[in-house]
């Protein structure tokens, strides 16, 4: 073994002793999050303030006069009924 490869576990033992002793316990901790309850996406509570959150954005989105017709054209291209001309414009045939 020589000096250099002796300098470099020295350092490298020192820099793990670094993270084992300050780094890690900075997160290990545990932290208040009020919206962890979130996380259960599957949880009735989680869904239902998705619910409200979902007819908040729609009653805002809705209420404007170019809602419908945006709506109804992204139902179209999603359902991929385009129209002939639409279609070659949309996928660069024209």
């Amino acid at each position: 073994m020589n000096i250099s490869s002796i300098m470099h576990t020295a350092i490298l033992s020192m820099v793990m002793s670094v993270l084992c002793i300050v780094v890690l316990p900075v997160f290990s901790q545990e932290v208040d999050d009020p919206y962890l309850w979130l996380e259960e996406i599957e949880g009735e509570e989680a869904l239902n303030w998705v619910e409200e959150r979902n007819q908040e954005t729609k009653g805002k989105l809705s209420s404007h006069r170019a809602f419908d017709p945006i709506r109804e054209r992204i139902l179209n291209i999603l359902n991929n009924e385009l129209a002939e001309d639409e279609s070659e414009i949309l996928f660069g045939t024209k």
